[in-house]
């Protein structure tokens, strides 16, 4: 199964782990979609309370940033049925129960984290896309802010490939920089996976 992120942070209840009986950790396994650096270059201090410090979703157990955005999806049937099924029943209990339980009324809530939550509860795989969604043909408002009408969304093979880069990026700044090493999440993910070295492959027309 291969989604496409949202914008925003994943906002997901508590309560919807506990309905689902999911055992939830304290300890900090990654930062938002980084599953590949070691925790010790960007867990929270040792002094700190570890299960008010840690950001929820970043703790084992839990489905991880970023939201997914659902106007498109790839899913192998076959190895995802029972994903679709209870997605399916997810969906039917959507907007009174399982939606604002995923999203809590956060932006864009709706079917579109049935997926992914149903995905993680069998403990199936899926590829979330980690280049992030871009606005296209869009005006500015009154205030000056930007109106969107489209979202951008690029293809999973050049991003699997630019992933394999980064991962390689990660290790070499660890191995050279050793004790000086720095965690910077922006610097190796978010600025390297951009529309040029990416490629643009769906159109999602909004409304």
């Amino acid at each position: 199964m291969i989604t496409w992120p949202d914008f925003w942070r994943r906002t997901t209840s508590p309560l919807f782990y506990q309905i689902t009986g999911q055992k939830i950790g304290t300890e900090q396994v990654r930062h938002l979609n980084d599953f590949f650096t070691d925790p010790k270059y960007y867990a929270i201090d040792s002094d700190e309370d570890i299960i008010f410090s840690t950001p929820y979703h970043d703790r084992a157990g839990t489905l991880p940033d970023w939201t997914t955005e659902s106007g498109e999806m790839l899913i192998n049937k076959k190895l995802h049925f029972k994903t679709l099924l209870l997605s399916l029943y997810y969906n039917f209990d959507g907007p009174y129960g399982y939606y604002p339980l995923l999203s809590q009324g956060g932006a864009g809530e709706g079917d579109k984290e049935t997926f992914v939550a149903a995905a993680h509860y069998y403990k199936l795989p899926y590829y979330q896309v980690y280049k992030m969604a871009d606005r296209a043909y869009g005006w500015y408002n009154k205030e000056q802010n930007y109106e969107h009408s489209s979202i951008v969304q690029y293809d999973p093979l050049t991003d699997y490939e630019n992933l394999q880069q980064v991962k390689k990026n990660i290790e070499d700044a660890i191995k050279n920089e050793g004790e000086n090493f720095q965690y910077d999440y922006d610097k190796f993910f978010t600025d390297y996976f951009q529309p040029y070295n990416s490629k643009q492959l769906f159109y999602h027309k909004l409304g």
